[in-house]
């Protein structure tokens, strides 16, 4: 339960029934999964499944299997009554107990696992004998094997009852071919099977994908009527070797070489490996090692075009429910041309009838003569260009159809050969993962760039921002200056004047100029009164209070200073709490404090040569209040200007214009908090903002 549990992150519910929890229930532990829908299959004992009804289900097993060895994991307990199948017949997997990573060694020895008796009826020898403690995927495809051994013929491969006996027959003996204990068991289809139980691991498919491949084939040569045709020829020949008359029997497949195709015969794997095991390796290794879309496209193109002997072909990709063409392929005077243009899906480049109908079935189709064929003849593809042999296979990935592949030669009919559908099957499965992650690949290159150009815009943001905040900042502080400290030293300058003139004239007029002087007292008071209350003009307007998160509004001004402290070369370390910590106030205002004291903060460590680090600290104090904390490593707070960097108009720093504390400490001062500077233990300065906290 414990494994099952863990492998989640690597199940999808596209082909498993993903754990979602593990609860108590009746005294003990209870794994909860999501419900993909269907039914378990039967074992053994069931009627035995005619080819149409097999080929329709080892299908859907054999993709669902090779879906999850795609996601690097090995069930290795693989029996029927893990596999749900629902009315559409897609099937899923449960029973993980006993799964591992790909390639993975299995922490736990199989003694140490529950291997039930279930278990062993499809175990493959390598299990048991205790020899697959890693992730080998050819362990489930022999469970596979035995699963569809017993579709066919009802009864599983070996008779032995118990599992000691079960155990040795999978180790040490050959099991039936299928055709020959059940008649309606077709040679071909009795061959893939018996090729998924050979005893040897590399005797069996190498991968789930060629086995559909296999399957897939198997099901076209029953629609077409080629299955049961050569099952007669072959049984007449029978009947005139044992009837001795052996020139009959060596002349039939001369005069009827349609009913002995030796490739339809044989398993797509062993047909690959004689025909052209080099090209299939060529193609997986460019298809794994290209990720950019444009040139995996190309690579899958021409490499296809090559190995199928085709002339013409194109790739259309399913996005968001819209056919596109994004390239296509022609081989001229031996050189393949590839044309990247993204196209619009039209009966200029595609036979439209037949890429819907592969993507209706999810199956691929070959057509000896697409010229000649009762269903795609009339095709406005078809009757413009006169295609000979055509191929269109489609590109499935975790069952979901992400597009197709479609390649043609004109040269005569029946040139696409069994072989080379098998070839362009396996290449198919694989191109379907490679073009989704290149997709992948492609977007997550988009959303750098587009994360790149909107980071360039928030710092160009922020610089105009920052400078017209200071010229605006400057303006109304050149403004308030001349409007209101004009007037009172306009009055000062006119009572100085006066009060010369009455000190001039003969005899001086004292009494005057005493009233003069006044004045001009009166007048710098006001004056001095104005600048003390400059601090209040210099807001542009009255709080908008509302019921803030102080937490999330800290994160932002933090972020809203992000560029400018890395320019300064500060790190800084953010501590805020997850659940909310409310106040009541101007959210703008409050993030204008906290950027104030960041800003201050970092331009005191300007001169450091060690590391500059930054604290900002939001946090609740107790039921009734909200802290902030901003502390720098900096030289801390004089003693002899403490009580007067609250001040309007007082500051230490050179080009400073003594604002922001003092519009700061107004702001907070507005909230109903307060605002302390001090000195931490050691060095640096420590600024703490109280505030009162409110409901959320």
């Amino acid at each position: 339960m414990q494994r099952e549990y863990a492998l989640r992150a690597m199940l999808c519910d596209g082909w498993s029934a993903v754990p979602q929890a593990i609860v108590s229930h009746g005294g003990g532990a209870v794994l909860v999964l999501a419900d993909p829908g269907g039914e378990p299959l039967s074992g053994a004992g069931q009627p035995q499944e005619g080819p149409a009804a097999f080929l329709r289900l080892a299908i859907a097993l054999a993709t669902t299997v090779g879906a999850m060895h795609a996601a690097g994991v090995v069930h290795r307990a693989l029996a029927p009554h893990r596999f749900l199948v629902d009315d559409d017949g897609r099937a899923f997997l449960t029973g993980f107990g006993h799964a591992v990573r790909t390639g993975v060694i299995d922490p736990l020895r199989d003694a140490e696992l529950d291997w039930d008796d279930t278990n062993v009826v499809y175990m493959a020898p390598e299990l048991c004998a205790g020899m697959n403690t890693c992730g080998d995927a050819r362990a489930d495809l022999y469970a596979l094997g035995c699963i569809f051994y017993e579709r066919l013929v009802g009864l599983p491969p070996f008779d032995a009852t118990d599992a000691a006996a079960l155990v040795h027959a999978h180790a040490t003996q050959s099991a039936q071919a299928p055709h020959e204990r059940a008649r309606h068991v077709p040679e071909q289809i009795s061959r893939i099977v018996m090729k998924l139980l050979e005893k040897a691991p590399e005797q069996r498919y190498g991968t789930a994908a060629a086995l559909v491949a296999d399957l897939r084939r198997c099901e076209r040569c029953r629609r077409r009527g080629e299955i049961a045709a050569q099952a007669h020829f072959r049984h007449a020949q029978g009947a005139w070797q044992r009837w001795e008359a052996l020139a009959k029997a060596r002349q039939l497949p001369a005069v009827h070489a349609e009913g002995f195709d030796a490739e339809a015969g044989n398993p797509a794997g062993n047909r690959l490996h004689e025909l052209d095991v080099r090209a299939v390796l060529r193609i997986s290794n460019a298809l794994a090692s290209d990720i950019v879309p444009a040139r995996l496209v190309e690579t899958l193109l021409r490499t296809t075009l090559e190995s199928a002997g085709a002339e013409y072909g194109a790739l259309a990709v399913l996005r968001e429910r819209v056919w596109h063409v994004p390239a296509r392929a022609d081989a001229v005077d031996g050189t393949i041309v590839v044309t990247q243009a993204a196209e619009p899906f039209t009966a200029g480049v595609l036979p439209m009838s037949l890429v819907q109908a592969v993507a209706r079935t999810q199956e691929g189709a070959v057509i000896d003569d697409a010229s000649e064929s009762p269903v795609h003849a009339q095709d406005a593809y078809v009757r413009r260009k006169r295609p000979r042999s055509v191929m269109c296979v489609p590109l499935m990935r975790h069952a979901t159809l992400v597009g197709v592949l479609y390649l043609e030669n004109n040269l005569a009919a029946r040139m696409f050969t069994a072989a080379k559908a098998a070839l362009v099957e396996v290449i198919a499965s694989q191109a379907a993962f490679a073009l989704e992650n290149a997709r992948l690949y492609e977007e997550l290159v988009e959303q750098n760039r587009q994360r790149a150009h909107a980071e360039e815009q928030l710092r160009a943001a922020l610089a105009s921002l920052e400078r017209a905040s200071r010229l605006e900042a400057m303006g109304e502080l050149v403004a308030s200056i001349v409007h209101e400290v004009g007037q009172p030293i306009a009055a000062v300058d006119t009572s100085a004047s006066a009060a010369l003139r009455w000190l001039s004239r003969e005899p001086p007029d004292v009494g005057e100029a005493r009233e003069m002087l006044v004045h001009i007292n009166r007048g710098a008071a006001r004056a001095k009164s104005i600048i003390q209350a400059l601090r209040a003009k210099a807001r542009k307007a009255e709080p908008q209070f509302a019921t803030v998160d102080l937490n999330e509004a800290v994160r932002e001004a933090a972020a809203l200073v992000a560029r400018q402290l890395d320019a300064l070369d500060v790190v800084l370390e953010l501590h805020v709490q997850h659940s909310p910590v409310c106040v009541h106030g101007d959210r703008i205002q409050l993030q204008q404090v906290v950027i104030n004291l960041l800003t201050n903060g970092a331009e005191a460590m300007a001169g450091l040569e060690t590391v500059r680090c930054l604290s900002l600290a939001c946090e609740a104090d107790g039921v009734d209040s909200a802290r902030v904390t901003v502390e720098d490593l900096g030289s801390g707070i004089a003693p002899d200007v403490a009580d007067r960097l609250l001040e309007p108009l007082f500051t230490t720093k050179e080009n400073g214009m003594g604002m922001g504390l003092a519009i700061s400490h107004s702001i907070v001062d507005a909230h109903g908090g307060t605002l302390t500077l001090s000195t931490r233990d050691g060095t640096g300065t420590r600024a703490i903002v109280m505030l009162p906290r409110a409901d959320p």
